[in-house]
């Protein structure tokens, strides 16, 4: 089961080639150049203005159906496609942020191969997570980001994912995203 979850959360990656809190001086509401705010009743973040918005009705049908909402970098690569998801599951118990964040980290530690951290920090009552390897044994390399939220009995995960080749912009983007995530 800890694998099925996990390969989840990496899986929407693929198919794309917290309580985080409502702060005071909000990520989600600051404008960044060449960025503007998408929201829902759930979450907010910034996204790139270039990128595509993709919705359940243009999934494809094997992506998994606790995806939200994905968002795709406008320049293609033929390998994988930059892109950030935001998920969503429904939880059995009560666990803060912190320590759901820390469970994630912990599953994807034991299911990512080659795995290597690149950095964890605080990040509103959870954490941020910069990581990089590959869902499969023979996959390209990849850096993920991420960050959770929990409210009530359902957590939100915002992951981005992209080449450990691609550029320094994009790297950039899916930061600048993931850091701006807020559930409402």
């Amino acid at each position: 089961m800890r694998r099925t979850f996990i390969f989840s959360v990496i899986t929407i990656s693929i198919l794309l080639s917290g309580c985080l809190g409502e702060a005071e001086n909000s990520n989600a509401d600051k404008k960044i150049e060449g960025f503007h705010a998408y929201a829902t009743d759930e979450f907010k973040l910034q996204i790139p203005d270039e990128w595509e918005v993709l919705t359940p009705v243009n999934f494809k049908s094997d992506t998994p159906k606790n995806t939200l909402v994905a968002f795709r970098n406008n320049i293609r690569n033929e390998k994988f496609t930059s892109n950030v998801a935001i998920i969503k599951n429904e939880l059995t118990a009560d666990i803060s942020t912190l320590d759901y964040a820390k469970n994630l980290l912990q599953k994807v530690k034991n299911e990512i191969f080659e795995f290597k951290e690149v950095q964890v920090s605080d990040h509103a009552d959870g954490l941020f997570i910069y990581f990089e390897g590959k869902e499969v044994p023979t996959g390209d390399l990849k850096r993920f980001v991420q960050v959770a939220g929990v409210k009530g009995k359902t957590a939100y995960i915002a992951i981005g994912a992209f080449l450990t080749s691609d550029s320094e912009d994009t790297a950039k983007k899916i930061e600048e995203m993931i850091k701006s995530f807020e559930v409402k």
